[in-house]
């Protein structure tokens, strides 16, 4: 069960990296 945690965890983690990422190139193009 806590293995499952982790890992939605880390989904969660990566995806928000991915948003922060999309965030700044959008900003940046300005």
């Amino acid at each position: 069960k806590m293995a499952r945690l982790k890992q939605a965890k880390q989904e969660a983690e990566r995806e928000i990296a991915a948003f922060r990422a999309q965030l700044e190139a959008e900003h940046q193009k300005k």
